[in-house]
């Protein structure tokens, strides 16, 4: 391989890491979602309620590959906490990008404070929430 081919690859490689933990913005251009935090090589979770996001009207284009799960909920976060996310959290294994509203979003950052995660980006559009929560590096 060339140093030019050599140098692609890398850049395909930062190029697809990137487009994995930063997802189109949906409610404001320039993403502080994009902005907050470096490229991660955890898997993205999509947390979603159906009241705020169709993320297939959202989010056209996205490629499937760079979410390794959506989890979609409605209202109540009960089971996307004990079923998905607290056992997700607890090893620290995703970044978790969400689409929900203030009550919602309040109750799923406390827990992911419970869980060493910290918020990496928000964004808001009247109730709408938008927001990234990353692991916190050790020490």
């Amino acid at each position: 391989m060339t140093a030019h081919g050599m140098h692609r690859a890398i850049s395909r490689r930062r190029f697809a890491q990137a487009v994995g933990t930063t997802i189109a913005a949906a409610w404001v251009p320039g993403s502080v979602l994009s902005a907050a935090t470096p490229a991660t090589a955890l898997p993205l979770h999509l947390v979603y309620d159906r009241r705020v996001l169709d993320p297939a009207h959202v989010l056209p284009g996205v490629n499937d590959r760079h979410v390794a799960a959506r989890h979609a909920f409605e209202g109540d976060v009960s089971a996307l906490w004990r079923d998905v996310l607290e056992p997700l959290w607890a090893r620290h294994a995703s970044v978790t990008l969400g689409y929900t509203r203030h009550a919602e979003f309040f109750v799923l950052r406390t827990l992911a404070r419970e869980q060493d995660y910290m918020l990496a980006g928000l964004q808001q559009s009247g109730d709408r929430f938008r927001w990234r929560l990353i692991p916190r590096a050790p020490g």
